[in-house]
């Protein structure tokens, strides 16, 4: 239920991890705190048409079932800030809230989406707008969890693509995303095994990003080419837990 604001894109978003190895017998309360994600800290090399921005998104814990997703950048003539605070139901993410601000040579501009069970609240302004959203809805950060707990739980007879409804801005989409192959990708963290995955728009490819198959699917690299504006970004360094990312 997020939404992306230029220049900045809003596929600088979150990254991590489903699902840790636990053994049985477990309580309720293990179960779900097992299936919660790592904290981490990514900073990125970015390019947004042909501007070099340096990036940064963490993901933390704020209470036992409560996390945010905040995401930041900043160039010499503007800045801009992402925020998504939402907690768990059954191991997926179920958004509270989500800001995002920009400013421009001066000029500011920001909005907030509001969600509670049925609907998500959109305010930009004096502007009000309220959608009927389903189940499983997503902002356009935690989109991102829901996609990585696919590919950590995927085997060689799951599907190679998945649909996730979204709340982008005002309007109600569905992101889909198809998984391309595997392959060994290089960042300027290190090499790292990775899993290729294209999100098709309109029935053509908008945009590819790369996974660390060892690094709880952490984000690697993204390249988009969307109506035009060519974006692209690299991981730099990062922190998964209490572990720095290194590569092969």
């Amino acid at each position: 239920m997020k939404q992306h604001l230029n220049p900045f894109p809003v596929f600088f978003q979150i990254i991590l991890f489903f699902g840790l190895l636990i053994k049985a017998p477990v309580s309720t309360a293990d179960s779900q705190k097992a299936s919660l994600p790592l904290p981490y800290l990514a900073q990125y090399k970015a390019k947004i048409r042909g501007i070099s921005v340096n990036l940064e998104e963490q993901l933390k814990a704020l209470s036992d079932n409560q996390f945010e997703i905040a995401v930041q950048a900043k160039t010499f003539y503007a800045s801009f800030s992402q925020r998504s605070l939402f907690e768990f139901k059954n191991g997926i993410p179920d958004p509270v809230s989500f800001e995002s601000a920009q400013k421009i040579f001066g000029n500011a501009r920001s909005y907030q989406i509001t969600f509670d069970d049925k609907s998500a609240h959109y305010k930009k302004g004096d502007t009000r707008i309220d959608l009927d959203v389903p189940a499983g809805i997503q902002d356009i950060l935690s989109v991102k969890l829901v996609l990585r707990h696919w590919l950590a739980q995927r085997d060689s007879q799951s599907k190679n693509e998945i649909e996730i409804p979204v709340v982008s801005k005002k309007k109600l989409k569905q992101y889909k995303f198809v998984v391309v192959g595997e392959q060994v990708i290089k960042t300027l963290a290190g090499s790292f095994n990775a899993i290729e995955v294209e999100q098709i728009k309109a029935g053509r490819k908008s945009a590819t990003f790369w996974f660390a198959k060892d690094w709880s699917y952490m984000l690697l690299k993204m390249e988009a080419d969307d109506d035009g504006k060519s974006e692209s970004m690299k991981l730099s360094s990062g922190v998964v837990g209490e572990r720095k990312i290194v590569g092969l």
